[in-house]
Protein backbone atom coordinates (compact mmCIF):
# COMPACT_ATOMS: atom_id res chain seq x y z
CA UNK A 1 0.00 0.00 0.00
CA UNK A 2 2.80 2.23 0.30
CA UNK A 3 3.02 2.31 -3.45
CA UNK A 4 -0.36 3.88 -3.24
CA UNK A 5 -0.87 5.87 -0.05
CA UNK A 6 1.31 8.26 1.90
CA UNK A 7 1.17 9.36 6.11
CA UNK A 8 0.40 12.08 6.80
CA UNK A 9 1.09 12.11 10.71
CA UNK A 10 4.49 11.51 12.31
CA UNK A 11 5.39 7.75 11.96
CA UNK A 12 4.32 6.58 15.28
CA UNK A 13 1.58 7.94 15.58
CA UNK A 14 -1.50 6.13 16.85
CA UNK A 15 -4.99 6.15 14.99
CA UNK A 16 -7.94 5.03 16.76
CA UNK A 17 -11.00 3.48 14.86
CA UNK A 18 -14.42 3.84 15.52
CA UNK A 19 -14.94 -0.23 16.72
CA UNK A 20 -12.54 1.12 19.35
CA UNK A 21 -9.34 -0.45 18.35
CA UNK A 22 -6.16 1.54 17.41
CA UNK A 23 -3.03 0.97 15.41
CA UNK A 24 0.97 1.99 15.80
CA UNK A 25 1.18 3.86 12.60
CA UNK A 26 4.97 2.97 12.31
CA UNK A 27 4.38 2.54 7.97
CA UNK A 28 1.36 2.47 5.75
CA UNK A 29 -0.55 0.05 6.96
CA UNK A 30 -1.75 -2.96 4.97
CA UNK A 31 -5.41 -1.72 4.89
CA UNK A 32 -4.53 1.55 4.46
CA UNK A 33 -7.03 2.19 1.63
CA UNK A 34 -10.00 0.78 3.87
CA UNK A 35 -8.73 2.95 6.18
CA UNK A 36 -8.71 6.12 3.38
CA UNK A 37 -12.29 4.97 2.69
CA UNK A 38 -13.36 5.75 5.66
CA UNK A 39 -12.67 9.66 5.91
CA UNK A 40 -9.80 9.32 7.87
CA UNK A 41 -7.25 12.26 7.85
CA UNK A 42 -3.90 10.06 8.55
CA UNK A 43 -3.17 9.32 4.97
CA UNK A 44 -3.36 10.60 1.63
CA UNK A 45 -3.49 8.87 -1.49
CA UNK A 46 -0.81 9.86 -4.23
CA UNK A 47 -1.81 9.62 -7.55
CA UNK A 48 -0.31 6.18 -8.30
CA UNK A 49 -4.03 5.52 -5.95
CA UNK A 50 -6.04 5.91 -9.27
CA UNK A 51 -5.55 2.39 -9.63
CA UNK A 52 -7.65 1.16 -7.32
CA UNK A 53 -10.31 3.83 -7.31
CA UNK A 54 -10.82 3.19 -10.67
CA UNK A 55 -12.51 -0.36 -9.60
CA UNK A 56 -15.09 1.95 -7.82
CA UNK A 57 -18.27 2.47 -8.78
CA UNK A 58 -19.76 5.72 -9.80
CA UNK A 59 -21.67 6.16 -6.59
CA UNK A 60 -18.67 5.43 -4.02
CA UNK A 61 -16.48 7.70 -5.95
CA UNK A 62 -18.77 10.74 -4.95
CA UNK A 63 -19.14 9.61 -1.91
CA UNK A 64 -15.43 9.65 -1.44
CA UNK A 65 -15.48 12.84 -2.74
CA UNK A 66 -17.51 14.36 -0.55
CA UNK A 67 -15.91 12.50 2.47
CA UNK A 68 -12.19 13.36 1.34
CA UNK A 69 -12.76 17.17 0.37
CA UNK A 70 -12.27 18.81 3.65
CA UNK A 71 -8.99 17.24 4.48
CA UNK A 72 -8.15 19.57 1.36
CA UNK A 73 -5.57 17.07 -0.66
CA UNK A 74 -5.57 18.40 -3.67
CA UNK A 75 -3.96 15.61 -5.63
CA UNK A 76 -6.28 13.21 -4.65
CA UNK A 77 -8.94 15.09 -5.17
CA UNK A 78 -7.70 15.90 -8.53
CA UNK A 79 -7.37 11.93 -9.19
CA UNK A 80 -10.61 11.11 -7.49
CA UNK A 81 -12.71 13.69 -10.06
CA UNK A 82 -10.40 12.63 -13.38
CA UNK A 83 -11.83 9.14 -12.25
CA UNK A 84 -15.27 10.07 -11.92
CA UNK A 85 -15.75 12.17 -15.13
CA UNK A 86 -14.19 9.32 -16.86
CA UNK A 87 -16.72 7.06 -15.36
CA UNK A 88 -19.23 9.45 -16.35
CA UNK A 89 -18.11 9.51 -20.22
CA UNK A 90 -18.26 6.12 -20.27
CA UNK A 91 -21.75 5.93 -18.98
CA UNK A 92 -22.87 8.44 -21.68
CA UNK A 93 -20.99 6.59 -24.16
CA UNK A 94 -22.66 3.19 -22.99
CA UNK A 95 -26.47 4.78 -23.43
Amino acid sequence: MKDFFVLTVAIGSILHRADGTSIKLDEVPEEAFEIWKTGTPVLAMKTTGKALVEKLSLKEIQELIKIREPHNYNSELKVLKEVLKSLNSKIRNAK
